[in-house]
């Protein structure tokens, strides 16, 4: 029992320890806020700092004591009589009280508990008095170097003893200047407060107004577009600026013309292949890229900077913040979502008897042509191994860039065939959040700025370009992708702009290294590891080919369900053949791979799955 004690005793001086600390920070936090001068003893009054910023809070566990809204109770009898059984009570009533504790944002400790539990016995619906302490939120601005036309950001001032005071912020385009026609500031749209969740809409801005608070911060909510008309003209006007223009070039010479140029040759129009007279041209300008291969042109960036007035008790403050030099200016922006797969998308259909119509983008970029395979692999992403396997078996998915919304699912994407399942959930939402959390400026405009938001792991998508669109999800979301694809449409191309940004997302350079990573982790950490029924070692101890966890890989993303068991047969039937070798795969030595070929030959067609022996035979000739 004294180890309990002392348990109890060092619980008891950590509360009190933690108790002196909490009132020492509340002592100082008065002369932190104020920042004093030793000189004077008079406040430090200044503007310090001001950028654009994304907000981020957190819950964090403090070291406030807290009050629960009910004691713990035990939910059945407990009975303490050894140390062992001690431990094992505090950690179940750590654990229990913690999932009561939660939704009032307390918490509890196992050093806690022991503070307050003796040895003996406690019926049924006891109830303990544990210590609790609290979990508060912390609010974090963290400076953004970019930000997106029509989307949200905040503006963070950060000031000295101006508690109270009043900035005016006001934002500026660096010469030469995009949406304003001189240096007046920018007109943009704002929210009452940082909380809310719609913005003034029918009001402009362009000086914005917040108090300092007593952490010396002042900041503002915005949204980076005028105020909200119909028809929204400005707002269509401002897009248009940010359209990358063509270089003004002459047209090509009339027929006339060059029959002047070269009369004794006669000219041949309308083919697919440019010629003159019998000759074909070598001149790569005569045959130019469809429309969805045309090189990009570079996008269009307005650079803003900050000015922010406050008057203080001591001077007025008037400072400009984000233009000292050409890397200092915040770079504003627009993302095309994909605008150029404007009609890109073919109406299909799918079934026998019940005929489903939809979209479908082929897409032409092969994981074969991915364009850093040496870089990913020179940084240790991936391996030669593995980046062959991916490429014998990725052509049976479809392309890098391929997208269709034709069946069961509502989108299908990328080399991997991920799915947006019926209710907007599945392995495309789930890719697409961990790119979110890992990409999170990427993410806003490859998809956010595209009307496609990700929220515990379901897709939901809103027409960015309609104020009054709602946003949706399941078949609501499977409709409006499939709107004008019809019987009367099939084989035409057709526009599709729900699925327009997923195709440009699928052929941006960062998210196809996500869709690379997940082709790794598939293999690495679901597929390789597999046991096959009936025997103690794994997949890839069998299977050390190429050909061999390329034809896994195929399985397993078809069929994952049935890897285990469909291997495990044919592991069986090879056996059966050859009774005389191990079924331990570590001693096969040199005849490994003659074995692996005869496991392969019935394991890659008798495996469950549409097509399956098709598919292996391609893998094969590969």
């Amino acid at each position: 029992m004294s180890g309990h004690k002392e348990g109890i005793n060092a619980a008891q001086q950590l509360i009190e320890a933690r108790s002196k600390r909490i009132e020492e920070i509340n002592r100082n936090w008065a002369d932190y806020a104020n920042q004093t001068t030793f000189a004077t003893n008079e406040a430090e009054e200044g503007l310090l700092d001001a950028y654009f910023a994304k907000r981020k809070i957190e819950k964090s566990r403090t070291e406030n004591v807290g009050s629960p809204s009910e004691l713990y109770k035990f939910r059945s009898r407990m009975t303490i009589v050894s140390d062992e059984n001690y431990n094992r009570i505090v950690t179940a009533i750590t654990n229990n009280y913690n999932e009561n504790l939660e939704s009032q944002d307390l918490y509890t400790t196992e050093e806690l508990v022991a503070s307050v539990l003796e040895n003996g016995e406690y019926p049924k619906d006891t109830e303990l008095s544990v210590p609790v302490m609290t979990i508060e939120e912390t609010e974090e601005f963290i400076e953004i170097k970019s930000g997106v036309l029509g989307r949200d950001a905040y503006i963070f001032v950060k000031g000295f003893a101006l508690k109270d005071k009043e900035a005016t912020i006001e934002i500026f385009e660096r010469s030469p200047f995009l949406l304003m026609e001189d240096e007046i500031p920018l007109t943009v749209i704002q929210y009452d407060t940082i909380e809310a969740e719609e913005p003034n809409e029918n009001t402009n801005k362009t000086e914005l107004k917040a108090i300092f608070n007593d952490r010396g911060e002042a900041v503002v909510k915005i949204k980076f577009r005028p105020k909200v008309e119909d028809p929204d003209t400005i707002y269509s006007e401002w897009k248009e600026k940010f359209t990358p223009k063509e270089p003004i070039s002459l047209p090509p010479p009339s027929v006339e013309e060059m029959q002047l140029i070269t009369p004794s040759v006669p000219l041949t129009f309308g083919s697919d292949v440019p010629q003159i007279g019998s000759e074909v041209s070598t001149n790569p300008e005569d045959y130019p890229l469809p429309s969805n291969q045309k090189p990009e042109l570079p996008p269009v960036i307005d650079f803003l900077w900050l000015k922010v007035k406050v008057s203080g008790d001591k001077q007025d403050y008037d400072e400009e913040f984000l233009n000292e030099n050409n890397d200092s200016y915040f770079k504003l922006k627009v993302c095309n979502c994909g605008k150029k797969y404007d009609g890109q998308f073919r109406c299909t259909r799918y079934g026998r008897t019940v005929k489903v119509y939809g979209p479908i983008y082929n897409g032409s970029y092969k994981l074969k042509d991915y364009a850093k395979w040496n870089e990913i692999i020179s940084k240790g992403i991936v391996t030669s191994m593995e980046k062959d396997i991916f490429i014998i078996m990725s052509p049976n998915e479809g392309n890098l860039d391929s997208v269709q919304s034709y069946d069961s699912e509502i989108v299908t994407a990328g080399a991997m065939q991920k799915t947006i399942n019926p209710t907007g959930q599945g392995e495309f939402p789930i890719q697409v959040a961990e790119f979110k959390n890992s990409n999170a400026e990427k993410y806003v405009c490859l998809f956010e700025s595209c009307g496609w938001t990700v929220e515990n792991n379901t897709m939901f998508y809103k027409d960015p370009d309609d104020p009054n669109a709602q946003k949706i999800t399941g078949s609501d979301l499977k409709r409006k992708i499939r709107e004008g694809f019809y019987a009367s449409t099939f084989g035409s191309r057709i526009k599709c702009k729900p699925l327009e940004p997923i195709v440009n997302a699928v052929n941006d350079n960062d998210f196809q290294v996500k869709q690379i990573e997940d082709f790794i982790s598939r293999l690495r950490d679901r597929v390789l590891p597999i046991v096959p029924r009936g025997y103690s070692h794994t997949l890839g101890d069998f299977l050390i080919s190429r050909l061999g966890r390329a034809t896994a890989l195929d399985h397993h993303i078809n069929r994952p369900a049935y890897v285990r068991n469909d291997l495990g047969d044919s592991l069986n039937n090879f056996f059966a053949r050859n009774p005389n070798v191990s079924e331990n795969p570590l001693n096969w030595g040199d005849n490994h791979q003659t074995y692996e070929t005869a496991i392969l030959e019935d394991y890659g067609v008798t495996r469950r799955g549409t097509d399956m022996a098709e598919r292996f035979n391609k893998m094969r000739n590969r």
